[in-house]
């Protein structure tokens, strides 16, 4: 995982709160914490599978050789 914190912001009640790309992979709802509204089913199969997409992409720039040397060619991040 690359370890990031997906922020939502409900639609009906404005609420703002965070869900960790670990923990969203694992749930199959994501609810509001105030008003107990859905976030749509389909965006979070496709969230889920665009956080796959990154992950990927992150393994194929990133590692260590058989010595345990960082081999990383390239880092990348995410910033509001």
């Amino acid at each position: 995982m690359i370890h990031m914190k997906i922020n939502f912001t409900c639609n009906n009640c404005r609420e703002t709160f965070f869900v960790t790309d670990k923990n969203i992979s694992q749930k199959s709802k994501v609810v509001c914490p105030n008003c107990d509204t859905e976030f749509p089913d389909e965006a979070l199969s496709n969230l889920k599978i665009a956080i796959e997409s990154l992950d990927k992409a992150n393994k194929s720039v990133t590692g260590f050789n058989e010595l345990g040397e960082d081999i990383t060619t390239w880092k990348f991040s995410f910033t509001d």
